[in-house]
């Protein structure tokens, strides 16, 4: 056994019972993957995981109250005290048609080969309450190292499946190791199996990426082409692999929000450089009326993320557009900011609460790709004029839900429903935005009396 950095005090009540079942019933038992991983590297788990002799039948029987989310793979989820653990058989895996799940697994009675089968060597240590730390494959002195290692081959690893590229970055970027040489090679050989996975499976490898502590370390995958060939499955984009680890190990950081992290991605594997310029070559294509396929059914047909998200980053993309078509260095005066903000709010059909979120979101964007300027550095200078501030005073509204005139008022006061009615009030919320004083019903309607009777020249 290996000097263990885990303390039996870490693991939770419910998981010690779980364990306890089973081995009163004689079968063995052991914390496996993420969790011992993440307890060796000093974090929280998540979850826990179980791996046992026992047989997904025998597990059942054990725990009347479980979901059978895998039997065929031999695993279990027990509800425990209000508390979810998969325990899986131990196991080896066949062949890998699909570069994604094993054919056909095969049930062992010990750990040993249970181990054999994993990844990287960080997640293939196990361990029990009272034997301790079980590492067979040198995955504790690989985290004290900074390494990331793949059990066995990793060309073997890599064919068997395909998402264990992308783990492997994410790996990388989460926990500061660095990649194996020949880990890399392996990488580099079988990009192209990237495009096999389903993009659920991109997405999510993906957004973990781009929430990384340590990006600089996809430039140790510099010119493999996995995330070149995750941009290309994902969002339809060729880019420079080499390009893209390097900007996005600069762009990434912890201030990043879910629906930013597409967004970043899309222009970060787009733009031929991260400038004003650069950015407005990708940006004004999309959004003209002729463009073909609209981002947001890219977003939701190709990358299946939520309409929310899906809505949430075409917008953001829609206000940089506007934004990026005005001088990039010139300090937005309070009218062209809310006209900036009308435009994003009719062009994507966004309620009034909804705009400060997008628009700043959109803002912080700007600032990372622009000039690399985050949130905080912002904050921390708040002399410094910011280009990219897409506040605007509460006073001032946005959408026609914020007049104090409306559609039925107008109607009582003579106008006749129909498109000539929208067009006058769109008129009047031009008017309140440069004069908000006027936001009145009685100032509006007279704005509107002598709009209709002005003769025509």
């Amino acid at each position: 056994m290996a000097d263990s950095p885990i303390r039996s005090e870490q693991i939770p009540p419910a998981i010690g019972q779980i364990m306890a079942r089973l081995e009163a019933r004689g079968y063995e038992c052991w914390l496996v993957g993420g969790c011992v991983r993440d307890l060796c590297l000093g974090k929280n788990p998540k979850d826990f995981d179980v791996a046992t002799s026992a047989r997904p039948e025998q597990i059942q029987q054990l725990f009347p109250h479980h979901i059978a989310t895998g039997l065929k793979h031999g695993t279990v989820t027990v509800i425990w005290q209000n508390m979810a653990a998969e325990i899986t058989t131990f196991r080896s895996d066949g062949t890998y048609t699909d570069s994604r799940r094993p054919d056909r697994v095969v049930f062992h009675d010990q750990i040993r080969a249970d181990l054999a089968r994993r990844d990287f060597t960080i997640n293939s240590m196990a361990f029990h309450p009272e034997r301790g730390l079980l590492d067979l494959h040198g995955g504790l002195e690989d985290i004290r190292r900074g390494i990331l290692r793949s059990v066995g081959q990793p060309l073997a690893r890599f064919q068997e499946d395909a998402l264990r590229l992308l783990r492997a970055i994410r790996f990388s970027a989460a926990y500061d190791l660095t990649p194996e040489p020949q880990l890399v090679r392996a990488a580099a050989e079988l990009a192209g199996s990237v495009s096999r996975l389903s993009t659920e499976r991109v997405v999510m490898e993906m957004m973990q990426i781009l929430s990384s502590p340590y990006p600089r370390h996809l430039t140790d995958f510099s010119g493999c082409g996995l995330l070149s060939a995750a941009a290309a499955s994902l969002l339809g984009v060729t880019a420079d692999d080499a390009a893209l680890c390097g900007r996005l190990s600069c762009l990434i950081h912890p201030g990043v929000q879910p629906g930013q992290k597409l967004p970043l991605f899309y222009l970060a594997a787009a733009a031929y450089s991260l400038d004003a310029a650069g950015l407005q070559r990708v940006l004004l294509p999309m959004f003209r009326p002729a463009a073909g396929r609209s981002l947001l059914r890219l977003y939701l047909d190709q990358c299946r993320i939520s309409r929310h998200m899906a809505a949430a980053g075409e917008a953001m993309l829609y206000l940089m557009n506007l934004r990026l078509l005005l001088p990039p260095d010139k300090i937005l005066n309070p009218v062209t900011q809310c006209r900036l903000q009308r435009l994003l709010a009719r062009r994507c059909r966004l309620d009034a609460e909804d705009l400060p979120q997008i628009a700043a979101a959109a803002g912080q964007l700007l600032r990372l790709l622009l000039n690399g300027r985050r949130t905080e550095d912002i904050a921390n200078r708040q002399a410094d004029p910011d280009p990219y501030d897409f506040t605007v005073p509460q006073n001032i509204p946005l959408t026609l839900s914020g007049l104090a005139l409306d559609g039925a008022q107008l109607q009582a006061a003579g106008w006749k429903p129909g498109p000539a009615l929208r067009i006058q009030l769109e008129r009047l919320l031009s008017l309140v935005i440069a004069r908000p004083e006027l936001n009145r019903p009685e100032s509006l309607l007279n704005w509107a009396r002598a709009a209709r009777s002005a003769p025509i020249k």
